[in-house]
C-alpha cells in the first residue's frame, strides 16, 4: 500500500509527485511528467506508480482542477478495471477559479507592469508577445459529407436560419461565423481567392449566402452572437467548411486538413448523417483524424466530436438507436479511429426551438416539426439522447441533468426536449475544452512570454545581496567589467561568432530524417492503393471519367495531407536551428565574459541573466513576422513550396473517346507514374524551403544582434559603475530596492492568479483555499 500526492497546475504545466512523503524528482517517473500537461501522461501513469511503488494498491490525493480531476477520475477506473489494482481516489478541491478570471486578472496585471518600475516591461516587443499568446480567437472547424445536416447544426448553436441548408450539399465556400456578444443580427464581408474583400459589411441573410456561394467567392467573415458558448478572453469562430468534394479550391482542402492536423489542437465536429453513413468522400479525411487522435495524449481525442445528426428521423419503437450508433462506431473503427466521441443530436429540434425562442415566425411545416418533435423528445424515453452518450465527462452531463432537472421543474417542454436533443451537450463539451485547454494554455504561454523577465530581476537581486556582503566581492567583479568593456571595445568576440553565424547551414537532422521516412513510405503506399483504384479492366470512356474524377479528388487530398505534414517538420527543423542559434549566441556571450576559472557566485549569476534569451519557438516567431512585415520575402509565405497534384486536371478521357474501351491498366501506370514525380517532389521543395527559412531568420538574427549587444554593454556598463565604490554600490541597490520591493509584491500577485485554488478573487494574494472536500474512487468503481 502506497500514499501518493499527485499536484498538477495546468497553467504552469508544473506537476509534483510525492510518494510516502518523499518527493519524486527524477527517474522515470519524474520524466513521464516533467513540462508536460496532465493528459499527455495520464494513460501512463498509473502503470508507472504501481511499477515505482510495487504494490497493488493506491491511495492517491489529487490537487488540481475539477477538469483535470475528472481525467483523473477516469483513467484511475479504467485502470483498475483493467489491472486489478485498488485505486483511492481523493480530491483536495480548493477555491478553484475560473481561468477566464485569471486571464483578465493576469492582463490587468501585464498592463500595470508596462506602466511600472521594472524597464524591460515597456518594451514593445514584449508587449506584442503577450498580446500574439492571448490571441482571443478560437476556432471550432464544422466539418460534414453530403446531406449531414451540417448548416442545421451551426444553425441550432446559432440560434436562428443563418446559412442556407437547403444548400448545403454544394456549400463551396469557407464561412468563419465569429461571436461578438450583444450583437442583434449577423454581419459579414465577401472575400475572393486573393483575400481581397468584394463587399462592405452588410446584414447576412441565407439569401445572401446562398447568391455569394454561386458566385467566385472563397471565404466570407461573419460577426455576431452566438449565445450558448460565452468566455470573457475567448472568441469563438464556428468555422463552416466545404466537404471534401465540394472544395473550389486547393486552399479550402488545405484549410480543412490544416485544421485536422493544427498542433494548437483546435476542436473538430465532424457531422455524420445517422441515416446513411456509407460515402466515399470522406475516408482520406477519416484517416487523417485517426492519425491525429493517435498522437498527442488525450486532448488529440478529446478535441474530436463526432456528432450524429438527424436521431429525430428514427422511429422509436421500430428502430434501434443504440444499434445504429454501435454502426457508427464500427464505421469510425474501420477508419482507425478507436473509442470515438459520439454524440448522438437532433439539430433540427434544437433549432426550432431557439428560433421560435427569438420571436421568430415558423413556417407551417416548422410548425408541425417542433410540434411533433417536442412530443417525441420528451415523452419517449428512448429518445432522451444523454443516454447513449459514454464520452461526454462528469462535469459536462452534471451540468445537463442540472438544467433537464430545472426544466422539469417548470414544466418547460420545449427546454426540455432541446436538452434531450444533445445539441446542448455538444456546446457544453466545447466550453469544458476551452477551461480545461485553449484558456490554460494561453495563461501559460501569456506568463511564458515575460518569466524570463522575472528571472532576469530575481537574480540581479541576489547578485546585489553577494555584492553587498563583501567588499573584495565588489572590487573583483569591478574588475571583471572593465575587462570585458575592453574586450567589447576589441569586438574579436563578436566578429567571431558573426562568421560562425554566417557560415550556418542547415542540414538535414536526425529528427528530420526520421520524419521524412514514414512519410514516404505512407505515400508509397497511398500511390499504390489509388492505382489498385483505377484497376485494370477495360471499361467505357464515361465509365473511366467518373473513376479518374475521384482519383483525382482522392490524390489532391492526399498531396494536401502530405503538404500539412512537410509544413510541421519544417517548422520543428526551424526551430531545431535556432535554438542552435540561440546557444550559439550564448557561447559568444560566455567568451565575452571571460573564462570560468576561479568565478565567484556573483559573476556566475551575471552571466546566467546575460545569456537569457526568449525561447527558440518564441524567437522563430519574432523573426519570421519581421520578416514578413519589413521585407514580404517569399520565404515566409505560407505553402510558398506547395506542388498540388493536377494530373487529373490536365488528363481528359475524350483522349480515348474514340475507342469503344478504355484500357485502364494503361492509364493506372501513368497516373501511378505521375503521382510519385509530383508528390516526391514535394520533399525535395520542403528541403529547400527549410534552407531558405534558416537563411532567412539566421539573417534577421544578426541584423537584430546590434540591439542585443547593446542591451549587454548596459548591463556591464551599469555593473562597473554599480561596483566603482562602496558609495556607489550603495546609492544603486537603494535604487533597485525600490524595484525588488515591487517585483515581490508582483511575484506575489502572479503566483495567486496562477494558483489552481486562490479563491474568488485571484488578485487577492495568499488567500487560503476552502476547507477541502473530497470524492473517492475505488477499484471497480464508476461513480
Amino acid at each position: 500500500m502506497a500514499h501518493i500526492s499527485l499536484s498538477h497546475n495546468p497553467y504552469l504545466i508544473k506537476t509534483i509527485i510525492t510518494v510516502d512523503d518523499v518527493v519524486i524528482t527524477g527517474g522515470p517517473l519524474h520524466e513521464l511528467v516533467f513540462n508536460k500537461r496532465l493528459q499527455m501522461w495520464l494513460e501512463k501513469i498509473f502503470h508507472h506508480l504501481v511499477d515505482y511503488c510495487n504494490c497493488g494498491e493506491l491511495y492517491i490525493s489529487f490537487q488540481g482542477t475539477v477538469a483535470d480531476f475528472n481525467d483523473v477520475e477516469l483513467a484511475a477506473n479504467a485502470f483498475s478495471s483493467e489491472s486489478g489494482t485498488s485505486i483511492h481516489l481523493t480530491h483536495l478541491a480548493g477555491g478553484e477559479v475560473d481561468p477566464d478570471k485569471k486571464i483578465t486578472a493576469l492582463r490587468e496585471l501585464f498592463d500595470e507592469a508596462t506602466k511600472g518600475p521594472i524597464e524591460e516591461f515597456h518594451d514593445d516587443e514584449l508587449k506584442r508577445e503577450f498580446e500574439r499568446a492571448l490571441k482571443p480567437e478560437f476556432e471550432v472547424s464544422v466539418i460534414a459529407t453530403m446531406s449531414a445536416g451540417k448548416s442545421t447544426l451551426i444553425n441550432a448553436i446559432i440560434g436562428e436560419d443563418l446559412l442556407p441548408a437547403k444548400n448545403e450539399a454544394c456549400t463551396a465556400t469557407l464561412t468563419y461565423i465569429s461571436d461578438y456578444d450583444g450583437m442583434d443580427h449577423f454581419i459579414g464581408r465577401a472575400f475572393n481567392e486573393n483575400g481581397v474583400a468584394q463587399s462592405d459589411s452588410v446584414r447576412i441573410t441565407p439569401e445572401l449566402l446562398e447568391g455569394w456561394n454561386r458566385e467566385n467567392i472563397a471565404k466570407v467573415e461573419i460577426q455576431g452572437d452566438i449565445p450558448m458558448i460565452k468566455s470573457d478572453n475567448i472568441r469563438l469562430v464556428l468555422a463552416d467548411t466545404p466537404g471534401p468534394n465540394n472544395s473550389r479550391t486547393d486552399s479550402h482542402q488545405r484549410c480543412t486538413m490544416g485544421m485536422i492536423k493544427n498542433d494548437q489542437k483546435p476542436m473538430i465536429l465532424y457531422v455524420l448523417n445517422a441515416t446513411q453513413l456509407s460515402t466515399n468522400d470522406d475516408s482520406i479525411l477519416l484517416k487523417a483524424v485517426s492519425t491525429e487522435m493517435s498522437k498527442g495524449g488525450k486532448q488529440s481525442h478529446d478535441r474530436f466530436i463526432f456528432a450524429v445528426n438527424k436521431i429525430d428521423q428514427f422511429d422509436p419503437e421500430k428502430e434501434s438507436i443504440p444499434d445504429a450508433l454501435e454502426k457508427v462506431r464500427i464505421y469510425l473503427e474501420e477508419h482507425g479511429i478507436h473509442n470515438p466521441n459520439i454524440y448522438p443530436v437532433s439539430a433540427l429540434i434544437t433549432k426550432l426551438i431557439r428560433k421560435k425562442g427569438k420571436g421568430a415566425d415558423l413556417s407551417r411545416q416548422e410548425r408541425h416539426d417542433l410540434s411533433g418533435c417536442t412530443e417525441l423528445f420528451v415523452e419517449e424515453e428512448a429518445m432522451h439522447l444523454l443516454q447513449y452518450n459514454k464520452q461526454a465527462s462528469p462535469s459536462v452531463k452534471r451540468e445537463i441533468l442540472k438544467r433537464i432537472a430545472e426544466a422539469e421543474r417548470k414544466g418547460d417542454k420545449e427546454e426540455l426536449a432541446m436538452l434531450h436533443s444533445g445539441v446542448p451537450v455538444i456546446e457544453e463539451s466545447i466550453q469544458e475544452y476551452l477551461r480545461k485547454y485553449a484558456l490554460p494554455a494561453k495563461l501559460y504561454d501569456a506568463k511564458a512570454s515575460f518569466g524570463f523577465i522575472l528571472d532576469k530581476r530575481a537574480t540581479l537581486s541576489r547578485i546585489d545581496d553577494e555584492l553587498r556582503k563583501s567588499t573584495a566581492e565588489r572590487e573583483a567583479i569591478h574588475e571583471q567589467m572593465q575587462q570585458i568593456q575592453n574586450r567589447i571595445k576589441r569586438g574579436e568576440e563578436a566578429g567571431a561568432f558573426k562568421t560562425r553565424l554566417k557560415n550556418l547551414k542547415w542540414k538535414k537532422s536526425k529528427e528530420y530524417e526520421a520524419c521524412i521516412r514514414p512519410l514516404e513510405i505512407t505515400i508509397s503506399k497511398q500511390i499504390n492503393q489509388l492505382q489498385d483504384k483505377v484497376g485494370n479492366e477495360e471499361v467505357s470512356p464515361a465509365i473511366a471519367q467518373n473513376i479518374l474524377r475521384g482519383i483525382e479528388q482522392d490524390a489532391r487530398m492526399v498531396t494536401i495531407e502530405l503538404q500539412q505534414e512537410l509544413e510541421k517538420a519544417v517548422k520543428r527543423e526551424t526551430v531545431a536551428v535556432m535554438e542552435q542559434i540561440r546557444l550559439e549566441y550564448q557561447k559568444y556571450v560566455q567568451e565575452l565574459l571571460g573564462g570560468s576559472d576561479n568565478v565567484s557566485k556573483s559573476m556566475m549569476e551575471f552571466k546566467s541573466v546575460a545569456i537569457m534569451l526568449p525561447s527558440s519557438e518564441s524567437l522563430v516567431k519574432k523573426y519570421v513576422e519581421t520578416r514578413r512585415v519589413v521585407t514580404g520575402s517569399h520565404y515566409v509565405k505560407d505553402s510558398s513550396w506547395y506542388n498540388p497534384f493536377s494530373w487529373g486536371r490536365k488528363k481528359e478521357v475524350n483522349d480515348y473517346e474514340n475507342r469503344e474501351f478504355v484500357k485502364m491498366s494503361e492509364i493506372a501506370q501513368e497516373l501511378s507514374d505521375e503521382l510519385r514525380k509530383s508528390f516526391f517532389s514535394n520533399f525535395d521543395k520542403a528541403e529547400k524551403y527549410t534552407s531558405e527559412m534558416v537563411s532567412g531568420i539566421r539573417d534577421e538574427f544578426l541584423n537584430h544582434m546590434e540591439g542585443m549587444d547593446a542591451t549587454i554593454q548596459k548591463m556591464v556598463d551599469e555593473m562597473a559603475d554599480k561596483t566603482a565604490s562602496s558609495d556607489s554600490l550603495e546609492k544603486a541597490i537603494n535604487e533597485n530596492d525600490v524595484k525588488r520591493a515591487w517585483l515581490d509584491k508582483f511575484q506575489i500577485r502572479l503566483d495567486s492568479v496562477l494558483s489552481i485554488n486562490g479563491g474568488d478573487d485571484v488578485e487577492l494574494a495568499g488567500k487560503q483555499p476552502s476547507a477541502s472536500n473530497s470524492r473517492r474512487a475505488t477499484k471497480g468503481s464508476s461513480r
